[in-house]
């Protein structure tokens, strides 16, 4: 829990994204315990409230979640569900 400290704020919400691939993950590990305590099938919007709850910029880590296979999209992007990497 250590590393994840180094990039949260008081409050609990991610400050940044590191650009350590492996500090990336820590990241991206701590967002998904985050959402799948909310569920597991979202609609964009859903996902965008959920994320926002610990980074405010949410379009930019639903892409990184995307991109690294943590969230699945459907193929017209309204769907969105758990990926493998958890």
């Amino acid at each position: 829990m250590e590393i994840i400290n180094k990039f949260l704020n008081k409050d609990g919400k991610i400050r940044l994204i590191p650009k350590k691939n492996k500090n990336k993950l820590v990241i991206f590990d701590y967002v998904v315990n985050h959402i799948s305590k909310n569920g597991t099938v979202f609609s964009e919007q859903e996902i965008n409230m959920v994320i926002k709850q610990v980074y405010e910029d949410y379009a930019t880590m639903r892409r990184y979640l995307v991109d690294y296979n943590y969230l699945i999209r459907d193929n017209y992007g309204t769907e969105y569900r758990l990926g493998m990497k958890r």
